[in-house]
């Protein structure tokens, strides 16, 4: 059971970087998710590949700590899933883009020399345009008129 929730780990971490930095795992800092098509195709046949892994193990062979780790698991995969299936968000929410473009991280968290922060800041912000242009490209027109309404953004904001 380990061994599968490692693997699910450091796929998720893979595909969404910017997530796995924000927890503390510096070694993704200065990489930014791929938003496009195929990448969310790979992601889905990961999923769908985790989920048969998952569903191959015998539940009378999961003590009990694992099955913990078995349900966390299985919650994780079906929601996941779920949001890129049938909520697919990121084709008519502009906010569904925006985690990534979050660079506070690198300047309010003292977790190495700033020139190393710095370094790795300038990578994550020359990818900032491509980012941008994929997430456009993701978005199915129309974009709904809540998520355009500046009367929304205000009233989020007060």
């Amino acid at each position: 059971m380990a061994a599968l929730a490692d693997a699910y780990l450091g796929a998720l971490f893979d595909t969404y970087p910017t997530m796995a930095a924000a927890l503390g795992l510096h070694e993704y800092d200065g990489r930014m998710p791929d938003v496009q098509e195929p990448a969310r195709a790979r992601r889905l046949a990961a999923l769908q590949g985790f989920r048969a892994r998952l569903d191959a193990i015998p539940g009378d062979s999961i003590d009990p700590e694992d099955a913990h780790d078995h349900i966390l698991l299985s919650l994780a995969i079906d929601e996941e899933r779920f949001e890129l299936e049938q909520l697919r968000d990121f084709e008519r929410n502009p906010l569904a883009f925006s985690g990534p473009l979050d660079v506070s991280g690198y300047i309010k968290r003292d977790y190495a020399p700033l020139d190393q922060r710095v370094q790795v800041l300038s990578e994550h912000l020359r990818q900032v345009p491509d980012y941008l242009r994929n997430a456009q490209e993701t978005l199915r027109e129309p974009v709904p008129r809540p998520f355009l309404s500046r009367r929304r953004w205000r009233s989020m904001a007060a």
